[in-house]
């Protein structure tokens, strides 16, 4: 069972963006409002996932770096990368649960 579908989250950001433009939007102010707010809280999952896949890319490839492997000061740095990412990570993984 997949919890999270990054493709069905952008079809909702088109689908909610395209509801925004409609003419009589602003209408029924109640129903703009959980639009917009829908929309704005799908943006943001998409902006954290993507930050979450950038410092992992970025952590994967100096993991792979054997340029550095045995210096102290690259394996400090490379662990305060890890805490970010598992940081950012269990942010990334509440605001998917609850959303």
């Amino acid at each position: 069972m997949i919890h999270f579908d990054i493709d069905k989250i952008n079809e909702n950001i088109l689908e909610l963006t395209k509801e925004t433009e409609k003419e009589d939007f602003w209408k029924n102010q109640n129903r703009s409002k959980k639009i917009i707010n829908s929309l704005n809280s799908l943006k943001k999952i998409i902006e954290r996932h993507q930050l979450v896949s950038n410092l992992v890319a970025s952590l994967n490839e100096a993991l792979n770096s054997e340029d550095l492997a045995g210096d102290f000061e690259f394996l400090t740095l490379l662990n305060e990368e890890y805490l970010t990412v598992e940081k950012e990570f269990n942010a990334f993984e509440i605001e998917t649960l609850f959303s």
